[in-house]
């Protein structure tokens, strides 16, 4: 059994077609760990809207993906299912909260014309480490950010450029 660490940045763009705005998914990033947890590969892909022609500013400052990053990227189609490809089977798929399992299905909804992301086993990493957190005496009342995690645990994210899905992925 493998684990993958998956994580994704969004950007809402306004769909005409579906009259609404749609937190698409412009990059995602994951890393392959093996039973024993070790890295044994990483996914990244900068992902090309296929609903708007630039990013927000808040997007850009966040994630430092700019409207010339997501146009050279490649299509979410084509994304998904190199996803699917490199995922393999008998796989957890672990994510920071389960915002990023709204968004895969806001996008296989309005954006992917019945192509599905490959998840099988899931687990919530932000819920197992908020209760080892109040486990060690911590006191959480709201949902953790993954920096403010890592700080609490001691781990340091100086090597990590947060906000960026591979980055992200990594540090959990």
């Amino acid at each position: 059994m493998n684990y993958v660490i998956l994580d994704m940045e969004w950007d809402s763009a306004y769909h005409k077609m579906h009259k609404r705005f749609v937190n698409q998914i412009l990059q995602i990033g994951a890393v392959k760990l093996d039973e024993n947890f070790n890295i044994i590969d990483i996914f990244d892909v900068t992902i090309k809207s296929p609903i708007s022609k630039r990013v927000s500013r808040r997007f850009t400052e966040l994630t430092g993906i700019t409207k010339e990053m997501m146009l050279e990227g490649i299509s979410l189609s084509k994304a998904v299912d190199e996803y699917n490809d490199w995922i393999g089977n008998d796989t957890v798929t672990i994510t920071w909260s389960n915002s990023d399992l709204y968004t895969i299905s806001e996008n296989e909804k309005y954006l992917l014309d019945g192509q599905r992301f490959k998840i099988d086993k899931y687990l919530d990493l932000q819920v197992f480490i908020q209760g080892e957190l109040r486990l060690l005496g911590h006191e959480i009342k709201s949902q953790i950010s993954l920096g403010g995690a890592a700080e609490l645990l001691g781990i340091t994210t100086e090597n990590y450029d947060l906000h960026t899905a591979k980055d992200d992925s990594l540090l959990c």
